[in-house]
């Protein structure tokens, strides 16, 4: 394969046309011939992608584990996550006897809980996972929009009259994970194949704020299940008085959200600087709802969450600032 940088000078031909020509061992390593059709793709950033005409790109990855250098279950699943998140297409787990049960378990965790992956084959001593979704069809932003609807949900459930149970939305928090490492896998493909943003018509600076915000949106669903949490465990008539609280202050909490979330998905800079302006006001706010209650240690960690969501939603603001300037 064709790997070294050389410096070529432009030529004019016909007295109009500019010429640059092409690595020999680039032109056969591709099976390139005379008259063969090439595509050329202006980059933003002033660069030209060059390809072969029909050419899809083959960023094919696989990686390997071997299962007789893990001690637990637990690191077999750390590791799962983290080729998944790589990105890529491949995994091959393979161990020198039998595949334990708890490793099988943790693989069967790992299938039913990232996107995309499955098992294509099983031996005793082998197990190979490939990655089935078509990445050139799946726009990171969209992702991050649906990631945002649900953790939005989970919020307003929280601050609403009728709250749902915390093993409900822990598993709803798990379906936010499991959007958040798509992001992150989505990221790291599109960074290993430099074509793939120009062909889908989207910027890398784009993608890779994605993750930022798809990791806030994280964090916020962790917090919505944190408040549920944290509320459950109060006294009763301390309950029945927070949550009261918590009622009056949901309109205002989705709003703030719904204006971070809006500046980010349009590039909106002065929707974003409102945003971070009005941070204090809303933080002012909860603290006067909660004022003069005795801040016991749930009430806290309670507090403590939804101080944090609303710096959450100014962090999501930022990014928007800065998608804003590019």
């Amino acid at each position: 394969m064709y790997h070294s940088m050389e410096i070529r000078r432009i030529q004019i031909t016909g007295g109009s046309s500019f010429m640059v020509t092409l690595p020999k061992d680039w032109a056969e390593a591709r099976g390139l011939k005379k008259n063969d059709p090439v595509v050329v793709t202006p980059q933003s950033d002033g660069s030209l992608l060059l390809s072969p005409q029909g050419l899809q790109v083959a960023r094919e990855s696989t990686k390997t584990i071997s299962l007789d250098d893990l001690e637990t279950a637990d690191s077999l699943y750390r590791c799962l996550i983290g080729a998944y998140i790589a990105g890529h297409d491949q995994i091959v787990l393979r161990s020198e006897g039998p595949i334990l049960g708890t490793f099988l378990e943790a693989i069967s965790e790992f299938t039913q809980t990232s996107m995309g992956m499955e098992i294509v084959e099983e031996d005793e001593d082998q197990i190979v996972i490939k990655d089935l979704i078509d990445h050139s069809e799946v726009i990171p932003q969209k992702n991050v929009r649906r990631e945002y609807l649900l953790v939005k949900r989970m919020i307003a459930d929280v601050l609403a009259h009728t709250r749902p149970k915390v093993s409900d939305m822990a598993a709803r928090d798990t379906e936010v994970d499991r959007i958040h490492w798509l992001v992150q896998r989505q990221a790291s493909i599109h960074q290993q194949d430099i074509g793939l943003c120009s062909r889908m018509g989207l910027r890398l600076g784009a993608v890779t704020s994605c993750v930022g915000v798809s990791k806030i949106l994280e964090r916020l669903g962790d917090h919505a299940v944190m408040v549920l949490r944290n509320l459950e465990h109060l006294g009763e008539s301390d309950r029945s008085l927070v949550e009261t609280h918590l009622e009056s202050l949901g309109p205002i909490v989705l709003a703030y959200l719904g204006d971070a979330m809006g500046s980010w998905l349009d590039a909106d800079y002065r929707r974003a600087e409102s945003v971070i302006r009005r941070k204090e006001e809303v933080l002012v706010m909860i603290g006067r709802r909660f004022a003069g209650l005795s801040v016991v240690s749930n009430l806290g960690l309670l507090l403590g969450s939804m101080t944090r969501i609303v710096e959450y939603c100014s962090d999501i603001a930022e990014s928007a600032i800065n998608i804003s300037m590019e």
